[in-house]
């Protein structure tokens, strides 16, 4: 009675595959001391956005 569900099946049911991520893995966090260059951005003038408000 009922229906025989094997591995194959399930896997057919959820693609989303899991075994590239790694938990409680190593991971690497020394370019978070890296200070990003600054932009280089030309002078705006925030007068007419002040007015539009």
């Amino acid at each position: 009675m009922g229906w025989e569900i094997s591995a194959e099946d399930v896997a057919q049911l959820s693609p989303y595959l899991t075994a590239h991520i790694s938990r409680f893995g190593l991971y690497a966090t020394d370019v978070l001391r890296l200070r990003p260059d600054d932009f280089d951005l030309p002078e705006i003038d925030f007068t007419t956005l002040t007015e539009a408000a």
